[in-house]
């Protein structure tokens, strides 16, 4: 059986890659019109929480939601029926533990503070959402955040006074209490976030311009290293997942030209873990930034 990879894009139908190159585009679109949410796959469904749409006509206003979707990956049909998040955001970073997608941190859009100190959990068996659990030091948005061995990273990005945030803050689920793990080398925003191997991996991100650092952590260690090995372009708001001990990269932001414009990437490229290098595969249908990108069974 071919390996496949599913890329479900902001704003637009979801689309298939092969690994002869070729684009599926005939599958559901999402059925509603938004961006900077969180997306994870739990038990072969792939869940949209919260994020940002827009109000009017002209295109001028947005806000943030709580609303949750879900994608059946065997059915191919979405879910709209399933309890809105308490807390709607966007920008916010969401970690996998059992049955249950944890929420944090976030932009409320609703003259709060910028960056939401806000942690809550989102059970996929119930429906239900827990509240009330104990909140982040410091507001955070666009973070990089994964869950590994009952703990939850909380890494980098935007905080509550708007700046880019070096600090790491981790979570334990156990005990419901936060604590500060070392500083990023580069403090970044909008990076992708991996585990490989026990360690977690940050690539690219934005500290006011775009960089091509790629940043590991080892908790074994509690230590950051600076990989030899850099993106071929200064890139944020890229997406990955992790497969066949490869890092796949959808999508993103770079910069072009003397008056820094940004411009939207159409690549997916493929980190290879063992060869440390990093090549352009495919181009997506439409160039596309912040998208989603998972492993489910023998596709992506």
């Amino acid at each position: 059986m071919k390996k496949l990879a599913t890329l479900l894009l902001v704003l637009l139908p979801s689309f298939l890659f092969a690994q002869n190159g070729s684009w599926n585009t005939d599958l559901p679109p999402m059925p509603v019109s938004k961006w900077a949410f969180g997306a994870e796959v739990v038990n072969g469904k792939l869940y949209i929480i919260g994020g940002g749409v827009l109000t009017d006509a002209d295109l001028d206003h947005a806000a943030a939601v709580g609303s949750v979707e879900v994608y059946d990956f065997e059915t191919n049909t979405w879910d709209q029926s399933r309890t809105p998040m308490p807390t709607p955001r966007n920008y916010s970073g969401t970690a996998v533990v059992g049955d249950k997608i944890y929420v944090i941190g976030g932009h409320k859009a609703d003259g709060s503070p910028y960056a939401t100190k806000i942690i809550e959990s989102y059970d996929t068996e119930s429906d239900t959402w827990e509240t009330g659990k104990a909140t982040m030091d410091r507001g955070h948005m666009g973070s990089g955040t994964v869950a590994l061995d009952g703990k939850i990273y909380v890494i980098g990005c935007w905080d509550s006074e708007v700046s880019y945030a070096q600090s790491m803050e981790i979570y334990d689920i156990e005990t419901d209490t936060w604590e500060y793990g070392p500083s990023l080398p580069f403090p970044s925003g909008l990076m992708s976030c991996d585990i490989v191997n026990d360690k977690i991996i940050i690539t690219g991100g934005v500290r006011g311009i775009p960089i091509s650092k790629i940043q590991q952590y080892d908790p074994q260690s509690n230590t950051w290293e600076v990989l030899d090995v850099t993106l071929p372009k200064s890139m944020w708001a890229i997406r990955s997942c992790v497969y066949n001990n490869a890092i796949y990269l959808a999508g993103g932001l770079t910069v072009s030209g003397s008056s820094i414009s940004m411009v939207v990437q159409p690549y997916l490229w493929r980190f290879d873990l063992e060869t440390n290098q990093i090549f352009k595969i495919a181009e997506l249908p439409t160039p596309r930034e912040v998208v989603t990108l998972h492993p489910v069974g023998d596709q992506l």
